[in-house]
């Protein structure tokens, strides 16, 4: 046996490899590479002996079955661990685009990882919603935390022209990562709706002293026109609730309008 001193992975016959910098977590540090076999190569892996195995695993075991491979490819920043049906979906998928860019068969194709690790760390109430929500999905474990996630955590594109974040628009890769799950909500009383009295109330019991130091040194016509300029930073909730109360309004004034009738 030779030992090559500054070997590589592309160091024996017929082995060429490239990567490159995909902004899976990092900016500018090349997270994702392929190796690639001019022909098909004995291939073996050892696995862990945890039975929660992660998709790339599965893939990757199901690939070399027959023992031969022809390419590899690897990502470092996403594990791909626990998303249930959709992990494994993604895990095929990134296998078979690999071999379409290659020529190669689809079994020909390893599918290692690189491991983050989360923790989403639940008790009391909320543990035991996490558990119903266990048993009433099959143990649909990547589902339930992309659902968490959906409703608790957020990756938002910066927005230089608004400083308010809940206005900004959230990050399609984020998006794409968590699919077309619904938010779960890991609390059993779910609070009411606010409304635009609300908005009121809490204005009166925050705003009023200061808006009424601005009214007498500026005043009334000029605090109207300045909230008038600043009506397009509204969020979407308190736009809906103006237009919740607007109707209501008019619905009450016509009731009014008819009993005078």
């Amino acid at each position: 046996m030779n030992i090559l001193e500054n070997g590589s992975v592309t160091s024996p016959r017929g082995f060429t490899a490239a990567a490159v910098a995909a902004e899976i977590k990092y900016i500018g540090r090349s997270d994702l590479t392929i190796v690639y076999s001019k022909v098909p190569a004995q291939a073996a892996a050892v696995y862990t002996l945890n039975k929660f195995k992660a998709a790339p695993l599965q893939v990757t075991e199901q690939n070399i079955a027959n023992g031969t491979a022809q390419a590899i490819v690897v990502n470092s920043g996403i594990a791909n661990a626990g998303m249930g049906t959709k992990g494994m979906e993604q895990a095929r998928q990134m296998s078979d685009w690999t071999a379409e860019a290659l020529g190669i068969a689809k079994d020909d194709v390893d599918v290692p990882e690189h491991w983050v690790r989360w923790e989403l760390v639940c008790k009391d109430d909320r543990a035991q919603v996490v558990c119903e929500q266990l048993l009433n999905t099959g143990f649909a474990i990547g589902d339930i935390l992309s659902g968490v996630l959906s409703n608790y955590f957020s990756i938002l594109d910066e927005n230089p022209l608004d400083s308010h974040k809940s206005r900004w628009s959230i990050n399609e890769r984020w998006q794409r990562f968590l699919g077309d799950v619904q938010p779960i909500r890991l609390f059993r009383v779910l609070k009411s709706e606010r409304t635009l009295q609300d908005v009121v109330d809490w204005i009166k019991s925050q705003c009023a002293p200061s808006l009424s130091a601005i009214m007498q040194v500026y005043g009334v016509d000029w605090l109207e026109r300045e909230i008038g300029l600043n009506a397009w930073r509204m969020n979407k909730n308190l736009s809906a609730m103006t237009i919740a109360e607007a109707q209501r309004i008019e619905l009450q004034r016509q009731k009014n309008k008819a009993s005078f009738v």
